[in-house]
């Protein structure tokens, strides 16, 4: 034997063994003859069957994106060449990896699954328990950071409100902290088993200062500013009418008893009664160039500005006269004017 033949068998087992050790850690990647898949993307996994030592390293391959998958119904052929060229640019090195099986492949789309049971509850849901639900887990979550009673203002859209309605939960997280003006809130619903998130604007304001008892106050109390606060309300109370000035409620009279904290309407109060029946008042005669001071006997109740029936003492000859205070009236005088009697002509 010659003296290299042990060199040269040495020179093949090598070769062998760095074609083996080449070869480890490699995939054998076998193409299918067709592709149906209903994802918007198709992967290495959709279109081969991948053989690796490693599992990781098998998985890894499968999730590779390589291009959009055709619409429902239609058909792409995809060679194993340009399934190589695409796997070459995302940085696959293919020298370890031996392609196998079919020279092509036929993608073909199919109609995405539809959640049959969430879209039929969907479909049913009312949009005005969609508003209800939303408006209350809206509240809650500013109930959290602000004691202020908010009012809240959101329009949703038909398809949105499906789904908030059709939720079994709800959770509201927004983009910035609680304050007046328009707001986007991001709202995670849990639906059957899919979780959907929707993005929700509203208007965001600060209900009406009003005013209202500081405490319980008795009809007929005249009103100081002492017994009065200002205070937010939410929707559930009524504001309408309600008077929003403290100084617009003081020195008036309670027609009826007042429960602190409530709004004070308009018909709640009064203007107080400064002279009262069968009173002895000044009456104040006034004309332009005199003003004259007597008394009279009221015959009626009445607040500032009114009318009132009074009798004058000497006579008891009646008259009304205007309530201008605290039993005190005015009366205005029209200046008469009396016409001298023409001359006449002496007569001879």
């Amino acid at each position: 034997m010659s003296r290299l033949a042990p060199f040269c068998i040495s020179f093949v087992l090598l070769a062998v063994l760095v074609a083996a050790e080449t070869r480890c850690g490699g995939a054998e990647i076998r193409l299918r003859a067709e592709c149906s898949t209903e994802n918007a993307i198709i992967t290495l996994g959709d279109l081969v069957d991948l053989r690796c030592d490693s599992t990781a390293e098998a998985e890894r391959l499968a999730r590779i994106s390589l291009f959009p998958a055709p619409a429902a119904g239609m058909r792409r052929f995809v060679t194993r060449r340009e399934i190589e060229d695409m796997l070459l640019i995302r940085g696959i090195d293919l020298i370890n990896h031996e392609f196998r099986g079919a020279r092509s492949v036929l993608v073909v789309g199919k109609e995405p699954r539809r959640e049959t049971s969430a879209v039929v509850r969907v479909a049913s849901a009312s949009p005005r328990l969609a508003d209800k639900r939303l408006g209350e887990a809206l509240s809650e979550y500013l109930a959290r950071s602000s004691d202020e009673p908010w009012k809240i203002n959101f329009q949703l859209d038909e398809d949105t409100a499906k789904w908030i309605a059709a939720a079994q939960t709800l959770s509201i997280r927004g983009s910035e902290p609680p304050a007046a003006g328009r707001q986007c809130f991001e709202v995670t619903l849990q639906v059957a088993d899919k979780t959907k998130t929707v993005d929700v604007v509203a208007d965001i304001s600060l209900a009406p200062l009003v005013a209202v008892p500081a405490r319980p106050i008795a009809r007929g109390t005249r009103l100081d500013e002492a017994d009065l606060v200002l205070q937010r309300v939410d929707e559930s109370m009524a504001t309408a009418g309600c008077i929003r000035r403290i100084e617009d409620l003081v020195g008036k009279e309670a027609s009826r008893a007042l429960a602190p904290r409530k709004p004070i309407s308009q018909d709640s109060v009064s203007e107080p009664v400064l002279v009262h029946r069968g009173d002895v008042v000044t009456v104040i005669v006034r004309s332009p160039g005199f003003r004259v001071r007597t008394q009279a006997r009221a015959r009626d109740d009445g607040a500032r500005g009114e009318l009132v029936a009074v009798e004058s003492l000497p006579d008891r000859r009646t008259y009304f006269a205007q309530v201008s205070g605290v039993r005190e009236v005015e009366v205005l005088a029209t200046p008469v004017t009396v016409n001298a009697p023409k001359a006449t002509p002496n007569q001879g």
